[in-house]
């Protein structure tokens, strides 16, 4: 598996994990505790930048270095509307 496919990976991964952070305070019923809505806050721009940036970095690298792949045109599509439904769930339902 080349460099793309990781970050395309990667960014399967931590879309999940975004939703987690995201309902984190709201599970543990912590609507008052801001120290923790504070550092899920941060959590989430964080893994909000790192799934975009992989999500930029693994186009420029396979087309620059000529790592295009048929599981690439397939997972890539996919790892983007997983992260981007995520978002928008999260988001829709607060």
């Amino acid at each position: 598996m080349n460099l793309p496919n990781r970050l395309t990976v990667i960014r399967l991964f931590l879309a999940p994990l975004f939703f987690i952070i995201f309902f984190l305070p709201l599970w543990t019923d912590a609507g008052d505790a801001s120290v923790l809505m504070s550092v899920s806050g941060w959590l989430l721009v964080l893994l909000y930048i790192g799934i975009e940036l992989t999500d930029l970095l693994d186009g420029i690298i396979a087309r620059k270095r000529n790592l295009i792949t048929d599981l690439g045109k397939v997972l890539d599509p996919f790892a983007d509307v997983i992260s981007r439904v995520t978002y928008f769930f999260c988001l829709a339902f607060t």
